[in-house]
C-alpha cells in the first residue's frame, strides 16, 4: 500500500453519506486532474472493498467491454493522454475537468487484442523495473510500444527486448 507511513480514515458515515459520490471500488483507473502531477494513473487495489477520493481526482471505471488494465495502459498512451492534458487551463496550476475526462475517446480493440495490449504493456513496465536502461532505450521501447498499439496491437517481444537490454 502506498500510505503506509500515514494513513488517513474517515467514519463510514462519512463515507457512505456526504462522500458517497467519491468512492472507488477496486480496478477503477484513477487520474489526478489537478497539477502538477497532472496526469498521473493508478489502478485502485482490492486491498479494501472501497476507497474514498478527492476532488483532485477522476475515475475511469471499466464497463463490460473494456478490461480495467487496458484502460489503464491505453490512457497513459502518448497519442490519447497528450491532446487530452494539451486542454488542461489554469494559470498557476493546470486543471482538467470531469466533463472532459466524460468526453475523453480512445480505440476500444476486441477483449483478445486488449489482453494482447496488457500483456505486452506490463511486460515493458516489467522491463524498466528490472533494468537501469538509458533514457533514449525507454524512449525507443515507448514508441515500439505506441507503434504496437496504432499498428494493431501486434507486438514483437523479441524486438522488445533487444532495445531494452541494448
Amino acid at each position: 500500500m502506498l500510505f503506509d507511513e500515514n494513513p488517513q480514515y474517515i467514519l463510514a458515515e462519512t463515507h457512505n453519506g456526504k462522500l458517497a459520490r467519491s468512492k472507488v471500488y477496486p480496478n477503477d483507473v484513477l487520474m489526478n486532474i489537478v497539477g502538477p502531477p497532472l496526469g498521473k494513473f493508478t489502478l485502485v487495489t482490492d486491498e479494501f472493498e472501497e476507497w474514498n477520493i478527492n476532488q483532485a481526482i477522476a475515475i475511469f471505471r471499466a464497463k463490460e467491454r473494456i478490461l480495467p488494465r487496458f484502460l489503464l495502459h491505453a490512457l497513459m498512451q502518448p497519442k490519447v493522454l497528450e491532446p487530452f492534458i494539451g486542454q488542461a487551463v489554469g494559470i498557476r496550476q493546470q486543471n482538467l475537468s470531469l466533463e472532459q475526462c466524460r468526453n475523453l475517446q480512445f480505440p476500444l480493440p476486441s477483449l483478445e487484442e486488449q489482453k494482447s495490449f496488457v500483456e505486452f504493456a506490463e511486460q515493458l513496465d516489467k522491463l524498466f523495473r528490472e533494468q537501469s536502461a538509458s533514457g533514449q532505450r525507454k524512449k525507443q521501447t515507448t514508441l515500439l510500444l505506441v507503434s504496437a498499439h496504432s499498428s494493431g496491437l501486434h507486438t514483437d517481444f523479441h524486438q522488445l527486448n533487444q532495445i531494452a537490454s541494448g
